[in-house]
């Protein structure tokens, strides 16, 4: 089984029973993944499940709210009126219902799981400042290095930020260039400094480092967090 579709909850069988396996199934591979300190791309993945379930069986209740209804009694203890529902759910979301209700706090407790996760990897790793830190920082360079590695990887970036509903937003590309050993004569500095000499279209450039003292896996958590972190940072710095 690879990953889980987005619409994994209506297409194929409906039946309890077969998406309980299909959930279960797919909840053991990111527990796998989780296990080997591997974030991406199940942590968003979760996210977007999760988000899809419950505005799912929002709408739902939403939908049998403005059912019609029967006044059938009245609660003289709770001081309430007693109504039954005209429409009632058919066998299908009778099986939606049972298989929602299984999935939300199964997924939820993944979700809590892979951002503990998160939170555990942002403590061991920094995001610090090159050089000179410029007024122009939504385009640059990004250094990768892991402790106990000697290479860094160089990333020339650029962040865009874009607004919605009132709310600040940002979205990165990440070009990779090259590795370079980091030495007592290759610092990071000297790095920064090779970089504006060969590529002079950016004659000041922002320049960060990444620095983590993980061995995690490179592509699935560290750089999905320096990318993260970076945009943060660019983002905080524009406000």
């Amino acid at each position: 089984m690879k990953g889980l579709p987005q619409n994994w909850l209506t297409e194929g069988l409906i039946d309890f029973e077969y998406k309980k396996w299909v959930l279960l199934a797919y909840l053991q591979e990111v527990q796998r993944s989780f296990d080997r300190q591997a974030l991406y791309p199940e942590l968003s993945d979760l996210i977007q499940h999760y988000r899809n379930l419950t505005k799912l069986q929002e709408g739902k209740t939403q939908l049998q709210g403005a059912m019609p209804k029967k006044l059938t009694g009245a609660d003289l203890r709770q001081l309430k009126l007693l109504y039954e529902n005209l429409v009632q759910d058919d066998e299908l979301m009778r099986e939606l219902d049972a298989i929602l209700s299984f999935s939300i706090p199964k997924i939820r407790q993944a979700l809590e799981q892979g951002r503990n996760l998160y939170e555990w990897v942002e403590a061991k790793v920094s995001l610090t400042p090159v050089g000179i830190f410029p007024l122009y920082r939504r385009e640059g360079y990004l250094l990768v290095q892991e402790r106990l590695k000697v290479e860094a990887c160089i990333y020339r970036y650029e962040v865009q930020v874009f607004q919605q509903e009132g709310e600040r937003f940002g979205g990165i590309n990440l070009e990779y260039l090259e590795q370079q050993p980091v030495t007592l004569m290759n610092t990071y500095e000297q790095i920064k400094l090779n970089l504006v000499k060969r590529y002079r279209e950016l004659p000041n450039p922002a320049t960060f480092l990444f620095l983590s003292e993980l061995e995690c896996p490179f592509e699935e958590t560290l750089l999905p967090v320096a990318k993260r972190q970076l945009v943060r940072k660019v983002l905080t710095e524009a406000a």
